[in-house]
């Protein structure tokens, strides 16, 4: 039998974001306050911040500002103390999967008191956040980037940067409740950004299609995000100002999204999280690194191959992914970001991800897995 949910309300449209007064009065705040996050910079400068302000002038808006790749604990922490004591009933998150992640975490971890990161790992580690009340606090998230589709999955990452560990926010209760996908928050994005960031969403999709628990309509969802992601790639790779080419990597990367928001990632997300925390090799770059090789791996467990093949546009996916390498500039060699053999043993031990690779649909142990990161240097 198969079982799909994905309860996110969800608005698609060129300057939707032109209608989030009303949006937001669909949601039926129980206070005036809103917490605005944004990675600041450039975004600050744009015509769409300013639509976003614009349309926040008749409530409390309390801006915060985040940066930095790869959220930590210690930064959660921090921005929480920061507003302790502001009763806020909407969280609305506007960027990449980081301050997605960070939303979701704002959102879920309102009045928890946190202090240190010691405390929020303890809540990450024993899940004490899933009874945690809502404090009716709604989310929207608006996507910046073509390729987490965090803005309709019910996952958050946060990383232990001092300990190399990455911990999830998981469970229903983590949706947003609006996801806003707009092509004119993507049309400025550095065509570098958008291709790394679309290779992390063409991984989602790949990953959602072979998951043990994927289902028909997340295969759905995985065959439309591939095609649409490997066709655009190719486009922005070639002229990474094609504003046309990086929306259609939006749309695909939310096709992404509905997929694996029902089935997790596998063996390459489960592998990218080490080479990310130890190599500083960015997640979307990280988890194609493996994609050609786990596909070999997981081959035979695909179902209705032709119609992965025709996603795909070839039935030599090896070869179409290696073809995407070359055309995005990106190295397929480990050796080339700093990884060593002597770093293979450490590297194998930390890419057994609970609930990532253990949802790969072949088991892999870790003498084959060595064997993989040597092919790859």
């Amino acid at each position: 039998m198969n079982y799909y949910c994905n309860p996110v309300k969800t608005y698609i449209g060129e300057d939707t974001i032109g209608n989030l007064p009303e949006i937001i009065n669909s949601l039926k705040l129980k206070t005036d306050s809103i917490v605005f996050l944004h990675r600041g910079n450039d975004f600050a400068d744009s015509d769409e911040y300013k639509k976003i302000v614009d349309g926040l002038k008749n409530h409390n808006t309390i801006e915060l500002f985040y940066t930095q790749s790869n959220p930590s604990l210690q930064d959660v922490v921090d921005l929480l103390i920061k507003l302790k004591g502001i009763d806020y009933s909407l969280v609305i998150g506007v960027g990449g999967g980081s301050i997605m992640d960070i939303s979701k975490a704002l959102r879920t971890l309102k009045n928890s008191d946190l202090t240190d990161r010691i405390e929020l790992k303890s809540v990450l580690k024993d899940r004490k956040y899933s009874s945690y009340p809502l404090n009716e606090c709604k989310l929207i998230e608006i996507p910046t980037t073509t390729g987490t589709g965090s803005e309709v999955t019910p996952f958050a990452s946060l990383w232990d940067k001092k300990e190399g560990v990455k911990y999830s926010l998981s469970g229903e209760s983590i949706y947003a409740d609006v996801a806003i996908i707009d092509r004119s928050m993507v049309k400025s994005l550095p065509g570098e950004i958008a291709v790394s960031t679309g290779l992390d969403a063409l991984c989602h999709a790949v990953e959602a299609y072979w998951a043990k628990s994927s289902n028909n309509i997340s295969r759905m969802y995985s065959l439309k995000a591939i095609k649409l992601i490997i066709e655009n790639i190719i486009k922005v790779s070639k002229n990474s100002a094609d504003s046309k080419a990086k929306g259609n990597l939006l749309t695909g990367s939310f096709f992404a999204g509905m997929a694996f928001s029902n089935t997790k990632t596998t063996s390459c997300h489960s592998i990218s999280y080490p080479l990310t925390l130890m190599f500083g090799i960015p997640h979307g770059t990280a988890a194609f690194l493996s994609l050609s090789e786990m596909f070999k791996i997981n081959k035979t467990t695909l179902i209705n191959t032709d119609e992965f093949y025709r996603a795909f546009g070839t039935d030599d996916v090896p070869k179409k992914i290696s073809s995407l390498f070359k055309v995005t500039g990106i190295s397929p060699k480990l050796s080339d970001y700093g990884v060593k053999l002597s770093d293979i043993d450490e590297l194998t031990d930390r890419s057994f991800t609970k609930g990532r690779m253990d949802n790969n649909p072949v088991v892999i142990e870790k003498s084959v897995l060595k064997e993989v990161f040597k092919r790859m240097l």
